[in-house]
Protein backbone atom coordinates (compact mmCIF):
# COMPACT_ATOMS: atom_id res chain seq x y z
CA UNK A 1 0.00 0.00 0.00
CA UNK A 2 1.30 3.50 -0.90
CA UNK A 3 0.27 4.95 2.48
CA UNK A 4 2.30 2.50 4.58
CA UNK A 5 5.77 3.50 5.85
CA UNK A 6 8.76 1.71 4.42
CA UNK A 7 10.21 -1.20 6.41
CA UNK A 8 13.43 0.77 7.02
CA UNK A 9 11.50 3.75 8.45
CA UNK A 10 9.43 1.43 10.61
CA UNK A 11 12.47 -0.35 11.96
CA UNK A 12 14.26 2.98 12.61
CA UNK A 13 11.33 4.39 14.55
CA UNK A 14 11.01 1.13 16.45
CA UNK A 15 14.63 1.28 17.51
CA UNK A 16 14.34 4.90 18.68
CA UNK A 17 11.10 4.29 20.53
CA UNK A 18 12.48 1.11 22.06
CA UNK A 19 15.46 2.98 23.56
CA UNK A 20 13.23 5.76 24.87
CA UNK A 21 10.65 3.37 26.21
CA UNK A 22 13.27 1.20 27.85
CA UNK A 23 14.68 4.18 29.71
CA UNK A 24 11.23 5.49 30.65
CA UNK A 25 9.96 2.11 31.83
CA UNK A 26 13.13 1.48 33.81
CA UNK A 27 12.72 4.83 35.56
CA UNK A 28 9.02 4.23 36.21
CA UNK A 29 9.83 0.78 37.58
CA UNK A 30 12.40 2.26 39.95
CA UNK A 31 9.70 4.68 41.11
CA UNK A 32 7.17 1.84 41.51
CA UNK A 33 4.91 3.34 38.84
CA UNK A 34 4.35 0.27 36.68
CA UNK A 35 0.57 0.25 36.96
CA UNK A 36 -1.40 2.39 34.50
CA UNK A 37 -3.64 3.80 37.22
CA UNK A 38 -0.62 5.19 39.03
CA UNK A 39 0.84 6.61 35.82
CA UNK A 40 -2.38 8.48 35.04
CA UNK A 41 -2.58 9.70 38.63
CA UNK A 42 1.02 10.93 38.58
CA UNK A 43 0.49 12.56 35.18
CA UNK A 44 -2.59 14.39 36.45
CA UNK A 45 -0.72 15.59 39.52
CA UNK A 46 2.29 16.72 37.48
CA UNK A 47 0.02 18.43 34.94
CA UNK A 48 -1.63 20.24 37.86
CA UNK A 49 1.46 21.07 39.84
CA UNK A 50 3.71 22.32 37.06
CA UNK A 51 1.48 25.18 35.83
CA UNK A 52 0.25 25.89 39.36
CA UNK A 53 3.74 26.09 40.76
CA UNK A 54 4.91 28.10 37.76
CA UNK A 55 2.13 30.65 38.12
CA UNK A 56 2.57 30.72 41.89
CA UNK A 57 6.28 31.30 41.55
CA UNK A 58 5.68 34.00 38.97
CA UNK A 59 3.14 35.69 41.23
CA UNK A 60 5.46 35.35 44.21
CA UNK A 61 8.35 36.84 42.22
CA UNK A 62 6.24 39.74 40.99
CA UNK A 63 4.98 40.48 44.51
CA UNK A 64 8.50 40.23 45.89
CA UNK A 65 9.77 42.62 43.21
CA UNK A 66 6.93 45.01 44.06
CA UNK A 67 7.75 44.79 47.76
CA UNK A 68 11.45 45.29 47.01
CA UNK A 69 10.69 48.36 44.92
CA UNK A 70 8.42 49.80 47.59
CA UNK A 71 10.86 49.12 50.43
CA UNK A 72 13.74 50.41 48.34
CA UNK A 73 11.91 53.66 47.72
CA UNK A 74 10.98 54.05 51.39
CA UNK A 75 14.51 53.30 52.61
CA UNK A 76 16.04 55.56 49.97
CA UNK A 77 13.73 58.40 51.02
CA UNK A 78 14.34 57.79 54.73
CA UNK A 79 18.14 57.64 54.44
CA UNK A 80 18.40 60.57 52.02
CA UNK A 81 16.08 62.84 53.98
CA UNK A 82 17.67 61.92 57.31
CA UNK A 83 21.13 62.65 55.93
CA UNK A 84 19.91 65.93 54.50
CA UNK A 85 18.27 66.93 57.79
CA UNK A 86 21.40 66.08 59.79
CA UNK A 87 23.69 68.04 57.47
CA UNK A 88 21.28 70.97 57.60
CA UNK A 89 21.10 70.72 61.40
CA UNK A 90 24.88 70.71 61.69
CA UNK A 91 25.20 73.63 59.30
CA UNK A 92 22.68 75.63 61.33
CA UNK A 93 24.56 74.92 64.56
CA UNK A 94 27.81 76.19 63.07
CA UNK A 95 26.01 79.26 61.77
CA UNK A 96 24.46 79.94 65.18
CA UNK A 97 27.76 79.45 66.97
CA UNK A 98 29.43 81.85 64.54
CA UNK A 99 26.72 84.40 65.31
CA UNK A 100 27.23 83.90 69.05
CA UNK A 101 31.01 84.26 68.70
CA UNK A 102 30.71 87.50 66.74
CA UNK A 103 28.49 89.14 69.36
CA UNK A 104 29.77 92.39 70.86
CA UNK A 105 29.29 90.91 74.34
CA UNK A 106 31.74 88.12 73.46
CA UNK A 107 34.45 90.07 71.65
CA UNK A 108 34.51 93.09 74.00
CA UNK A 109 34.57 91.04 77.20
CA UNK A 110 37.10 88.56 75.79
CA UNK A 111 39.46 91.43 74.89
CA UNK A 112 39.18 92.69 78.47
CA UNK A 113 40.02 89.24 79.80
CA UNK A 114 43.08 89.18 77.58
CA UNK A 115 44.51 92.33 79.27
CA UNK A 116 46.56 91.38 82.33
CA UNK A 117 45.85 93.42 85.48
CA UNK A 118 42.69 95.05 84.11
CA UNK A 119 40.26 95.66 87.00
CA UNK A 120 37.31 95.05 84.78
CA UNK A 121 38.19 91.38 84.12
CA UNK A 122 35.91 90.05 86.86
CA UNK A 123 32.96 92.01 85.51
CA UNK A 124 33.82 90.96 81.94
CA UNK A 125 33.90 87.30 82.98
CA UNK A 126 30.55 87.63 84.74
CA UNK A 127 28.92 89.39 81.78
CA UNK A 128 30.31 86.85 79.30
CA UNK A 129 29.09 83.92 81.41
CA UNK A 130 25.69 85.53 81.71
CA UNK A 131 25.51 86.01 77.95
CA UNK A 132 26.46 82.39 77.25
CA UNK A 133 23.93 81.17 79.79
CA UNK A 134 21.11 83.20 78.26
CA UNK A 135 21.96 81.96 74.77
CA UNK A 136 22.14 78.33 75.87
CA UNK A 137 18.76 78.64 77.59
CA UNK A 138 17.16 79.76 74.32
CA UNK A 139 18.66 77.04 72.12
CA UNK A 140 17.78 73.51 73.24
CA UNK A 141 20.42 71.84 71.04
CA UNK A 142 23.24 73.24 73.22
CA UNK A 143 24.00 71.55 76.51
CA UNK A 144 26.92 73.90 77.10
CA UNK A 145 28.66 76.92 75.58
CA UNK A 146 32.19 77.84 76.59
CA UNK A 147 34.97 80.22 75.54
CA UNK A 148 38.59 79.03 75.26
CA UNK A 149 41.73 80.96 74.62
CA UNK A 150 44.02 80.00 71.78
CA UNK A 151 46.09 77.74 74.08
CA UNK A 152 43.01 75.73 75.03
CA UNK A 153 42.49 77.15 78.49
CA UNK A 154 38.88 77.41 79.52
CA UNK A 155 38.00 81.03 80.21
CA UNK A 156 34.21 81.20 80.60
CA UNK A 157 32.41 79.63 82.31
CA UNK A 158 34.88 78.22 84.75
CA UNK A 159 35.04 74.46 84.84
CA UNK A 160 37.22 71.36 84.39
CA UNK A 161 39.48 71.23 81.28
CA UNK A 162 37.98 67.91 80.12
CA UNK A 163 35.97 69.77 77.48
CA UNK A 164 39.07 70.44 75.40
CA UNK A 165 39.97 66.73 75.40
CA UNK A 166 36.89 66.00 73.29
CA UNK A 167 38.10 68.26 70.49
CA UNK A 168 40.46 67.04 67.73
CA UNK A 169 44.17 67.43 68.51
CA UNK A 170 44.69 69.94 65.74
CA UNK A 171 41.69 72.07 66.62
CA UNK A 172 43.90 75.08 67.28
CA UNK A 173 45.24 75.05 63.69
CA UNK A 174 41.70 75.06 62.31
CA UNK A 175 40.74 77.96 64.60
CA UNK A 176 43.79 79.94 63.47
CA UNK A 177 42.78 79.19 59.86
CA UNK A 178 39.26 80.51 60.58
CA UNK A 179 37.76 77.05 60.04
CA UNK A 180 34.99 75.23 61.83
CA UNK A 181 35.94 72.36 64.14
CA UNK A 182 33.83 69.26 64.80
CA UNK A 183 34.60 66.53 67.31
CA UNK A 184 33.68 62.87 67.54
CA UNK A 185 30.51 61.84 69.36
CA UNK A 186 30.91 60.81 72.99
CA UNK A 187 28.73 59.72 75.88
CA UNK A 188 27.76 62.17 78.59
CA UNK A 189 28.24 60.08 81.70
CA UNK A 190 25.89 62.10 83.90
CA UNK A 191 23.02 62.05 81.38
CA UNK A 192 23.70 58.79 79.47
CA UNK A 193 23.12 60.39 76.13
CA UNK A 194 25.34 61.19 73.16
CA UNK A 195 26.93 64.57 72.61
CA UNK A 196 29.48 66.20 70.33
CA UNK A 197 31.57 69.38 70.38
CA UNK A 198 31.82 72.03 67.71
CA UNK A 199 34.08 75.06 67.82
CA UNK A 200 34.38 78.30 65.82
CA UNK A 201 36.95 81.10 66.05
CA UNK A 202 36.26 84.33 67.94
CA UNK A 203 37.65 87.37 66.13
CA UNK A 204 37.90 90.98 67.08
CA UNK A 205 36.56 93.74 64.88
CA UNK A 206 40.03 94.05 63.36
CA UNK A 207 40.09 90.33 62.50
CA UNK A 208 42.52 89.27 65.23
CA UNK A 209 41.91 85.78 66.72
CA UNK A 210 40.85 86.08 70.33
CA UNK A 211 39.97 82.47 71.09
CA UNK A 212 37.34 79.85 70.28
CA UNK A 213 33.71 79.32 71.19
CA UNK A 214 32.90 75.69 71.91
CA UNK A 215 29.39 74.30 71.89
CA UNK A 216 28.43 70.94 73.29
CA UNK A 217 25.49 69.67 71.22
CA UNK A 218 22.96 67.01 72.12
CA UNK A 219 21.20 64.87 69.51
CA UNK A 220 17.67 65.07 70.88
CA UNK A 221 16.28 67.00 67.92
CA UNK A 222 18.10 64.63 65.55
CA UNK A 223 16.57 61.63 67.32
CA UNK A 224 13.09 63.12 66.83
CA UNK A 225 13.88 63.85 63.19
CA UNK A 226 15.07 60.28 62.60
CA UNK A 227 11.89 58.94 64.21
CA UNK A 228 9.78 60.75 61.61
CA UNK A 229 11.56 58.85 58.83
CA UNK A 230 11.56 55.33 60.32
CA UNK A 231 10.24 52.57 58.01
CA UNK A 232 7.62 50.05 59.09
CA UNK A 233 6.67 49.09 62.61
CA UNK A 234 10.07 47.92 63.85
CA UNK A 235 12.40 49.55 61.32
CA UNK A 236 14.89 52.18 62.38
CA UNK A 237 17.06 55.05 61.16
CA UNK A 238 20.51 55.29 62.78
CA UNK A 239 23.25 57.89 62.75
CA UNK A 240 26.50 55.92 62.92
CA UNK A 241 30.21 56.70 63.21
CA UNK A 242 32.79 55.55 60.71
CA UNK A 243 33.48 52.44 62.81
CA UNK A 244 29.77 51.47 62.88
CA UNK A 245 28.83 52.69 66.40
CA UNK A 246 25.27 53.99 66.60
CA UNK A 247 25.28 57.58 67.87
CA UNK A 248 21.54 58.13 67.88
CA UNK A 249 18.65 56.11 66.52
CA UNK A 250 14.91 56.29 66.04
CA UNK A 251 14.77 52.93 67.85
CA UNK A 252 15.59 52.19 71.48
CA UNK A 253 19.11 50.76 71.70
CA UNK A 254 19.72 48.32 74.54
CA UNK A 255 22.83 49.03 76.61
CA UNK A 256 22.68 52.84 76.56
CA UNK A 257 24.41 55.51 74.51
CA UNK A 258 26.80 54.40 71.75
CA UNK A 259 26.34 50.77 72.82
CA UNK A 260 24.87 49.49 69.54
CA UNK A 261 27.29 48.77 66.72
CA UNK A 262 27.00 47.48 63.16
CA UNK A 263 29.51 44.77 62.34
CA UNK A 264 32.34 45.52 59.92
CA UNK A 265 30.76 43.11 57.43
CA UNK A 266 27.41 44.90 57.65
CA UNK A 267 29.03 48.33 57.23
CA UNK A 268 31.01 47.09 54.23
CA UNK A 269 27.89 45.58 52.65
CA UNK A 270 25.94 48.81 53.14
CA UNK A 271 28.75 50.94 51.71
CA UNK A 272 29.15 48.69 48.67
CA UNK A 273 25.42 48.54 47.89
CA UNK A 274 25.33 52.24 46.98
CA UNK A 275 21.74 53.04 45.97
CA UNK A 276 20.54 49.44 46.12
CA UNK A 277 19.08 47.36 48.93
CA UNK A 278 21.67 45.70 51.18
CA UNK A 279 21.09 42.43 53.05
CA UNK A 280 23.00 42.15 56.33
CA UNK A 281 22.72 41.47 60.07
CA UNK A 282 21.78 44.54 62.12
CA UNK A 283 23.23 45.57 65.49
CA UNK A 284 20.97 42.98 67.20
CA UNK A 285 22.18 40.17 64.92
CA UNK A 286 18.84 39.95 63.12
CA UNK A 287 18.58 39.79 59.34
CA UNK A 288 17.70 43.21 57.93
CA UNK A 289 17.66 45.16 54.68
CA UNK A 290 18.72 48.76 54.48
CA UNK A 291 20.45 51.67 52.75
CA UNK A 292 23.21 54.02 53.86
CA UNK A 293 23.93 57.70 53.10
CA UNK A 294 27.16 59.48 54.16
CA UNK A 295 26.92 62.65 56.28
CA UNK A 296 29.35 65.28 57.68
CA UNK A 297 33.08 65.53 57.28
CA UNK A 298 33.76 62.97 60.03
CA UNK A 299 32.79 60.02 57.86
CA UNK A 300 29.51 59.45 59.67
CA UNK A 301 26.53 57.97 57.86
CA UNK A 302 22.78 57.51 58.16
CA UNK A 303 21.43 53.96 57.89
CA UNK A 304 17.73 53.32 57.25
CA UNK A 305 16.76 49.69 57.79
CA UNK A 306 13.87 47.32 58.36
CA UNK A 307 13.90 43.67 59.54
CA UNK A 308 13.53 41.19 56.69
CA UNK A 309 10.76 39.38 58.53
CA UNK A 310 8.63 42.53 58.64
CA UNK A 311 9.54 43.62 55.11
CA UNK A 312 8.45 40.33 53.56
CA UNK A 313 5.65 39.43 55.98
CA UNK A 314 2.97 39.97 53.34
CA UNK A 315 4.88 37.91 50.78
CA UNK A 316 5.35 35.12 53.33
CA UNK A 317 1.62 35.07 54.09
CA UNK A 318 0.84 34.85 50.39
CA UNK A 319 3.30 31.96 50.03
CA UNK A 320 1.64 30.07 52.88
CA UNK A 321 -1.87 30.58 51.46
CA UNK A 322 -0.67 29.51 48.01
CA UNK A 323 0.85 26.31 49.36
CA UNK A 324 -2.35 25.43 51.22
CA UNK A 325 -4.39 25.99 48.06
CA UNK A 326 -1.98 23.79 46.09
CA UNK A 327 -2.33 20.96 48.61
CA UNK A 328 -6.13 21.12 48.37
CA UNK A 329 -5.95 21.23 44.57
CA UNK A 330 -3.63 18.22 44.47
CA UNK A 331 -6.00 16.17 46.62
CA UNK A 332 -9.00 17.08 44.48
CA UNK A 333 -7.26 16.47 41.15
CA UNK A 334 -5.73 13.22 42.43
CA UNK A 335 -9.13 11.80 43.37
CA UNK A 336 -10.65 12.78 40.01
CA UNK A 337 -7.68 11.34 38.10
CA UNK A 338 -7.93 8.00 39.87
CA UNK A 339 -11.62 7.65 39.02
CA UNK A 340 -10.99 8.52 35.39
CA UNK A 341 -8.09 6.06 35.25
CA UNK A 342 -10.48 3.23 36.03
CA UNK A 343 -12.56 4.05 32.91
CA UNK A 344 -9.43 3.79 30.77
CA UNK A 345 -7.74 0.71 32.19
CA UNK A 346 -10.39 -1.90 31.44
CA UNK A 347 -10.81 -1.13 27.70
CA UNK A 348 -7.03 -1.10 27.44
CA UNK A 349 -6.88 -4.52 29.02
CA UNK A 350 -9.14 -5.83 26.25
CA UNK A 351 -6.84 -4.22 23.70
CA UNK A 352 -3.86 -5.88 25.39
CA UNK A 353 -5.47 -9.27 25.06
CA UNK A 354 -6.19 -8.65 21.37
CA UNK A 355 -2.62 -7.46 20.75
CA UNK A 356 -1.34 -10.65 22.38
CA UNK A 357 -3.29 -12.74 19.88
CA UNK A 358 -1.96 -10.67 16.99
CA UNK A 359 1.55 -11.18 18.35
CA UNK A 360 0.91 -14.93 18.23
CA UNK A 361 0.10 -14.63 14.51
CA UNK A 362 -3.70 -14.49 14.71
CA UNK A 363 -4.74 -11.65 12.36
CA UNK A 364 -8.45 -12.48 12.60
CA UNK A 365 -8.79 -10.69 15.96
CA UNK A 366 -11.57 -8.12 16.39
CA UNK A 367 -11.86 -6.26 19.72
CA UNK A 368 -15.40 -5.08 20.63
CA UNK A 369 -15.84 -1.29 20.72
CA UNK A 370 -17.66 -0.23 23.92
CA UNK A 371 -16.25 3.28 24.34
CA UNK A 372 -17.09 6.30 22.22
CA UNK A 373 -14.12 8.44 23.25
CA UNK A 374 -10.42 8.20 22.56
CA UNK A 375 -10.15 4.61 23.82
CA UNK A 376 -13.01 3.63 21.52
CA UNK A 377 -11.23 5.34 18.63
CA UNK A 378 -8.06 3.47 19.60
CA UNK A 379 -9.98 0.17 19.55
CA UNK A 380 -11.43 0.88 16.11
CA UNK A 381 -7.97 1.88 14.89
CA UNK A 382 -6.57 -1.36 16.29
CA UNK A 383 -9.14 -3.40 14.36
CA UNK A 384 -8.36 -1.43 11.19
CA UNK A 385 -4.65 -1.91 11.77
CA UNK A 386 -5.01 -5.66 12.04
CA UNK A 387 -6.91 -5.69 8.73
CA UNK A 388 -4.19 -3.61 7.10
CA UNK A 389 -1.51 -5.87 8.50
CA UNK A 390 -3.05 -8.76 6.67
CA UNK A 391 -2.91 -6.81 3.44
CA UNK A 392 0.46 -5.27 4.21
CA UNK A 393 2.18 -8.63 4.56
CA UNK A 394 1.39 -9.34 0.93
CA UNK A 395 2.68 -5.98 -0.28
CA UNK A 396 5.77 -5.84 1.88
CA UNK A 397 7.87 -7.99 -0.45
CA UNK A 398 7.09 -5.73 -3.41
CA UNK A 399 7.94 -2.63 -1.38
CA UNK A 400 11.29 -4.09 -0.35
CA UNK A 401 12.20 -4.74 -3.97
CA UNK A 402 11.31 -1.18 -4.91
CA UNK A 403 13.36 0.26 -2.04
CA UNK A 404 16.35 -1.87 -2.93
CA UNK A 405 16.20 -0.62 -6.53
CA UNK A 406 16.00 3.02 -5.38
CA UNK A 407 19.00 2.61 -3.08
CA UNK A 408 21.34 1.65 -5.97
CA UNK A 409 19.92 3.82 -8.77
CA UNK A 410 20.70 7.42 -9.72
CA UNK A 411 17.48 9.40 -9.40
CA UNK A 412 18.04 11.55 -12.52
CA UNK A 413 19.34 9.21 -15.21
CA UNK A 414 18.06 5.84 -14.04
CA UNK A 415 21.59 4.42 -14.24
CA UNK A 416 23.33 2.80 -11.30
CA UNK A 417 24.83 5.22 -8.78
CA UNK A 418 28.43 5.75 -7.65
CA UNK A 419 28.26 3.45 -4.63
CA UNK A 420 26.78 0.57 -6.59
CA UNK A 421 29.39 1.11 -9.32
CA UNK A 422 32.31 0.74 -6.89
CA UNK A 423 30.78 -2.36 -5.26
CA UNK A 424 30.07 -3.95 -8.66
CA UNK A 425 33.47 -3.06 -10.10
CA UNK A 426 35.21 -4.65 -7.15
CA UNK A 427 33.18 -7.85 -7.51
CA UNK A 428 33.70 -8.03 -11.31
CA UNK A 429 37.46 -7.47 -10.96
CA UNK A 430 37.63 -10.34 -8.49
CA UNK A 431 35.66 -12.48 -10.93
CA UNK A 432 37.96 -11.46 -13.81
CA UNK A 433 41.01 -12.31 -11.73
CA UNK A 434 39.55 -15.70 -10.83
CA UNK A 435 38.57 -16.57 -14.47
CA UNK A 436 41.52 -14.68 -16.04
CA UNK A 437 39.18 -12.74 -18.36
CA UNK A 438 39.74 -9.16 -19.55
CA UNK A 439 37.60 -6.31 -18.22
CA UNK A 440 37.42 -2.72 -19.46
CA UNK A 441 35.88 0.49 -18.22
CA UNK A 442 35.05 3.65 -20.13
CA UNK A 443 34.92 6.95 -18.20
CA UNK A 444 32.87 9.43 -20.19
CA UNK A 445 32.65 13.18 -19.52
CA UNK A 446 30.37 15.68 -21.30
CA UNK A 447 32.50 18.45 -22.82
CA UNK A 448 31.78 22.01 -21.69
CA UNK A 449 28.80 20.85 -19.64
CA UNK A 450 29.12 23.75 -17.21
CA UNK A 451 28.88 26.26 -20.07
CA UNK A 452 25.88 24.36 -21.44
CA UNK A 453 24.27 24.29 -18.00
CA UNK A 454 24.88 28.02 -17.43
CA UNK A 455 23.60 28.92 -20.91
CA UNK A 456 20.35 26.93 -20.92
CA UNK A 457 19.63 26.37 -17.24
CA UNK A 458 19.85 23.42 -14.85
CA UNK A 459 16.63 21.81 -16.07
CA UNK A 460 17.92 21.67 -19.67
CA UNK A 461 21.26 20.41 -18.34
CA UNK A 462 19.51 17.62 -16.42
CA UNK A 463 17.58 16.70 -19.57
CA UNK A 464 20.86 16.49 -21.53
CA UNK A 465 22.34 14.10 -18.95
CA UNK A 466 19.21 11.96 -19.14
CA UNK A 467 19.37 11.76 -22.98
CA UNK A 468 23.09 10.90 -22.97
CA UNK A 469 22.44 8.17 -20.38
CA UNK A 470 19.73 6.73 -22.63
CA UNK A 471 22.11 6.85 -25.61
CA UNK A 472 24.79 4.98 -23.63
CA UNK A 473 22.33 2.26 -22.63
CA UNK A 474 21.21 1.80 -26.25
CA UNK A 475 24.80 1.60 -27.50
CA UNK A 476 25.94 -1.13 -25.11
CA UNK A 477 25.13 -4.80 -24.69
CA UNK A 478 22.67 -6.10 -22.14
CA UNK A 479 25.46 -7.77 -20.19
CA UNK A 480 27.41 -4.53 -19.88
CA UNK A 481 26.99 -2.12 -16.98
CA UNK A 482 26.32 1.64 -17.10
CA UNK A 483 26.52 4.03 -14.07
CA UNK A 484 26.57 7.73 -13.35
CA UNK A 485 29.87 8.37 -11.65
CA UNK A 486 28.97 11.88 -10.57
CA UNK A 487 28.02 15.23 -12.08
CA UNK A 488 28.40 14.92 -15.89
CA UNK A 489 30.63 11.80 -15.74
CA UNK A 490 29.50 8.28 -16.67
CA UNK A 491 31.22 4.90 -16.44
CA UNK A 492 30.65 1.83 -18.64
CA UNK A 493 31.78 -1.54 -17.34
CA UNK A 494 32.45 -3.92 -20.28
CA UNK A 495 32.62 -7.60 -19.44
CA UNK A 496 35.29 -9.72 -21.25
CA UNK A 497 36.30 -6.80 -23.52
CA UNK A 498 40.02 -6.30 -24.20
CA UNK A 499 41.79 -3.00 -24.89
CA UNK A 500 41.35 -2.83 -28.73
CA UNK A 501 37.64 -3.71 -28.53
CA UNK A 502 37.11 -1.27 -25.67
CA UNK A 503 38.80 1.47 -27.69
CA UNK A 504 36.62 0.67 -30.70
CA UNK A 505 33.42 0.75 -28.61
CA UNK A 506 34.52 4.02 -26.98
CA UNK A 507 35.04 5.59 -30.40
CA UNK A 508 31.62 4.43 -31.56
CA UNK A 509 30.00 5.95 -28.48
CA UNK A 510 31.89 9.24 -28.90
CA UNK A 511 30.84 9.53 -32.52
CA UNK A 512 27.25 8.65 -31.71
CA UNK A 513 27.07 11.48 -29.20
CA UNK A 514 28.78 13.90 -31.60
CA UNK A 515 26.31 13.01 -34.36
CA UNK A 516 23.24 13.42 -32.14
CA UNK A 517 21.43 16.70 -31.60
CA UNK A 518 19.97 17.90 -28.34
CA UNK A 519 17.41 20.49 -27.39
CA UNK A 520 17.24 23.42 -27.38
CA UNK A 521 17.97 24.38 -30.95
CA UNK A 522 19.39 21.03 -32.03
CA UNK A 523 22.51 21.77 -30.01
CA UNK A 524 25.62 19.69 -30.67
CA UNK A 525 27.32 18.00 -27.75
CA UNK A 526 30.60 16.09 -27.59
CA UNK A 527 32.15 13.83 -24.99
CA UNK A 528 35.66 12.86 -23.97
CA UNK A 529 36.39 9.23 -23.09
CA UNK A 530 39.10 7.63 -20.98
CA UNK A 531 39.66 3.86 -21.41
CA UNK A 532 41.31 1.51 -18.91
CA UNK A 533 41.60 -2.28 -19.10
CA UNK A 534 42.25 -5.01 -16.57
CA UNK A 535 44.91 -6.21 -15.90
CA UNK A 536 47.05 -3.64 -17.77
CA UNK A 537 45.87 -0.53 -15.93
CA UNK A 538 44.99 -1.69 -12.44
CA UNK A 539 44.01 -4.72 -10.42
CA UNK A 540 41.46 -3.15 -8.07
CA UNK A 541 38.50 -0.82 -8.45
CA UNK A 542 40.27 2.34 -7.25
CA UNK A 543 43.28 1.81 -9.51
CA UNK A 544 41.07 1.18 -12.57
CA UNK A 545 39.04 4.33 -11.88
CA UNK A 546 42.19 6.42 -11.37
CA UNK A 547 43.70 5.13 -14.63
CA UNK A 548 40.56 5.89 -16.63
CA UNK A 549 40.15 9.27 -14.92
CA UNK A 550 43.76 10.25 -15.64
CA UNK A 551 43.49 9.60 -19.38
CA UNK A 552 40.02 11.19 -19.46
CA UNK A 553 41.50 14.44 -18.26
CA UNK A 554 44.36 13.96 -20.73
CA UNK A 555 41.66 13.91 -23.40
CA UNK A 556 40.07 17.06 -21.92
CA UNK A 557 43.40 18.86 -21.91
CA UNK A 558 44.12 17.69 -25.44
CA UNK A 559 41.13 19.49 -26.89
CA UNK A 560 38.08 17.36 -25.88
CA UNK A 561 35.90 15.21 -28.18
CA UNK A 562 38.46 12.40 -28.23
CA UNK A 563 39.16 8.97 -26.77
CA UNK A 564 42.34 8.19 -24.86
CA UNK A 565 43.58 4.73 -23.89
CA UNK A 566 45.73 4.29 -20.81
CA UNK A 567 48.94 2.26 -21.20
CA UNK A 568 50.89 0.28 -18.67
CA UNK A 569 53.89 2.56 -19.25
CA UNK A 570 51.65 5.58 -18.60
CA UNK A 571 51.64 6.51 -22.31
CA UNK A 572 48.47 7.53 -24.11
CA UNK A 573 47.08 6.70 -27.53
CA UNK A 574 44.64 9.17 -29.11
CA UNK A 575 42.14 8.84 -31.93
CA UNK A 576 40.23 11.72 -33.45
Amino acid sequence: MSGLPSPEDTRGRHRRLSAWEATAHHLLHRLHLDRLRLKILVFALVATLVPSLTMSYHSYSMNREHVNAKISEELRHASSQSAREFNLWLKERFYETRVFSSSYEVTENLELLARPGDARQSEASRRLAQYLGSVRAKFADYDELAVLDLEGHRLVPAGPPALVAKLPRDWGKHIQADENVIGEAFREANRDRPAMLIAVPIKSASGRRLGAMVGKLNFESIRKTLATFSVGQTGGVHLITRDGRIIVSSATIAGGTLAGRLSATAAKTLAASSDELANYSDYRGQRAIGMMRPVSALGWAVVAEIPRAEAYARVSRQRTVTLLMLVALVILIGAAAYVLALTVVRPLERLTAGATQVGDGNFKVSVPVLDYGEVGYLTRTFNTMVAHLRQGREELAAINVTLETLSVTDGLTGLYNHKHLMDTLGKELARAQRLKHPLSILMIDVDNFKHYNDSFGHQVGDKLLTEIAALLKRATRNIDYAARYGGDEFVLLLHEINAPDAMQLAERLRKSVAAATFEPGHHKVTVSVGVATYPDHGDDAQAMIESADAVLYEAKRGGRNQTVMATGAQRVTRRR
